[in-house]
């Protein structure tokens, strides 16, 4: 991701937690709502593996910044 990091951690809203994991193809059947909404709330919960952090661009998009190596990326540090 070619963003600027910015020092302030950002937190995911409930929206993008959702669109997360509709992205991983976790759950997808309405009889898994109460999966789903379990897992989204465990995403509000997480923290982060150090020295990762979240961030928004410019434009408010959500992105994964490496404090160490500098390095960014649109995907949760915990997928690669």
């Amino acid at each position: 991701a070619e963003a600027v990091v910015r020092p302030e951690s950002a937190t995911w809203s409930l929206e993008e937690r959702a669109e997360y994991l509709a992205s991983l193809n976790v759950v997808g059947q309405p009889v898994e709502a109460a999966l789903q909404k379990f897992l989204v709330d465990s995403l509000d919960t997480k923290l982060l593996p150090e020295p990762w952090f979240a961030s928004r661009d410019d434009a408010g998009r959500l992105f994964f910044a490496n404090a160490s190596s500098r390095e960014t990326s649109w995907q949760h540090p915990m997928e690669a």
